[in-house]
């Protein structure tokens, strides 16, 4: 974090990326429509599904 660098990942493993970042930013249609930290992006089941189009309980998804 003291170095300011910022990566952009794609990728529906919310698991394997929740910890690898401070910040999360979801787009739809290349607008933001969410930014949060990984634990609220883990724990939100609607945005998980309604955004990302994932579902708890699949690899991948925290349960």
């Amino acid at each position: 974090m003291a170095l300011g660098l910022s990566i952009g990942v794609v990728d529906k493993d919310v698991a394997a990326v929740a910890p690898l970042a401070d910040c999360f930013v979801v787009l739809q249609k290349g607008r933001v429509a969410w930014v949060g930290g990984g634990a609220s992006l883990s724990a939100d089941a609607g945005l998980l599904h309604g955004m990302l189009g994932v579902r708890r309980g699949r690899k991948g998804v925290p349960t």
